[in-house]
């Protein structure tokens, strides 16, 4: 009887458990007849765990996610959140672990630094399948282990992320922005089957043990990728028509950048120095794959000659070689 009745127990505590983890759907929409008409107020009196479904619409408010939940917008080119120019967008604050964002177009915070479409200070974050266009700084993460996908994150005037630690940011279009992809003094991030192209600059790596990979970094007009700290690696992007492909300096010591397609970039790869004038050592820089770069390689403490390019003494004893030639026909012709 008594194990009986623990099992019934257990079973009870499972059931109210999963009810509890799995929550209920709240519904947006801003022309009325669902339960809220505005994102914020379905926020403030949802509980851990719920969803909250916004239809089509465009919501005049600036969010804060002080929570657990799900918020999922219809379609990302029709249900538009417009931060009417405040510092963020959306806010996902420490008490938000876990939560996720899909399916809305996000805009007009303030368009000067540091504004941001998106702020992220807590752990674990999903944004996925968003637009995220005319803001500051598209998605900033100070939080960690942020899972970033499948949006299109454009025509931001600052960065189109600037991320923390331990995050992923994958198969996204980051497109005419300032810079696409800062990391700055975070560790562990995987970047990888993002398509960066059209920005200022394309990836900023100024923290150590982040993997870049799998990317198409193309037409960015500084630099593709800028590798500026120790222990990176760097491999199997598309590197293509930017000023400087893959640019290295001092701080990039013991990287590893390889199996990289590196093409009609002005220079391919740039081995540069720091303020101070050292350059960086102790880089792994092979089996890359070069074509159509005015430099392959260039190293400014060893500047090499432009590809296809004759350097001027060489030149000089070309011309030497060829008139010789003529002269000794002319006297053989004379003899």
């Amino acid at each position: 009887m008594r194990k009986g009745c623990l099992i019934i127990i257990c079973c009870l505590l499972i059931c109210s458990f999963i009810n509890v983890a799995s929550g209920k759907t709240i519904y947006v929409d801003d022309s009325g007849g669902k339960d809220y008409t505005s994102i914020q107020d379905a926020i403030d009196n949802a509980t851990v765990g719920d969803i909250i479904y916004v239809y089509t619409g465009t919501y005049q408010e600036s969010i804060k996610i002080n929570k657990t939940i799900e918020l999922v917008g219809e379609n990302p080119e029709t249900t538009i959140i417009n931060g009417l120019e405040e510092w963020a967008t959306i806010r996902f604050s420490d008490n938000s672990n876990g939560s996720s964002l899909e399916g809305f177009m996000i805009k007009n915070s303030c368009p000067l630094d540091p504004t941001t479409g998106i702020s992220i200070v807590s752990s674990s974050i999903q944004i996925y399948n968003n637009i995220i266009v005319d803001c500051g700084d598209g998605i900033s993460i100070t939080g960690d282990s942020a899972k970033i996908f499948q949006n299109v994150i454009k025509e931001n005037s600052g960065e189109g992320i600037s991320t923390g630690s331990r995050s992923e940011i994958f198969e996204n279009d980051f497109l005419d922005n300032g810079e696409a992809i800062l990391i700055l003094f975070s560790v562990n991030n995987s970047i990888h089957n993002n398509n960066i192209e059209n920005n200022s600059q394309g990836i900023e790596l100024k923290g150590s043990y982040n993997t870049i990979s799998d990317n198409e970094v193309k037409n960015n007009e500084e630099y593709g990728i800028l590798v500026d700290y120790e222990y990176n690696i760097i491999s199997n992007n598309t590197v293509e028509d930017n000023e400087k492909g893959i640019y290295v300096i001092s701080f990039a010591d013991f990287s590893q950048i390889f199996k990289n397609t590196i093409s009609n970039n002005k220079y391919g790869i740039y081995l540069g120095k720091t303020y101070s004038g050292q350059s960086s050592n102790s880089n792994n820089i092979s089996n890359n794959t070069f074509s159509n770069n005015n430099y392959d390689i260039y190293d400014v403490s060893n500047p090499p000659k432009k590809n296809g390019e004759t350097p001027g003494f060489e030149l000089i004893f070309v011309i030497i070689g060829i008139a010789l030639v003529l002269l000794c026909k002319r006297r053989k012709m004379k003899l």
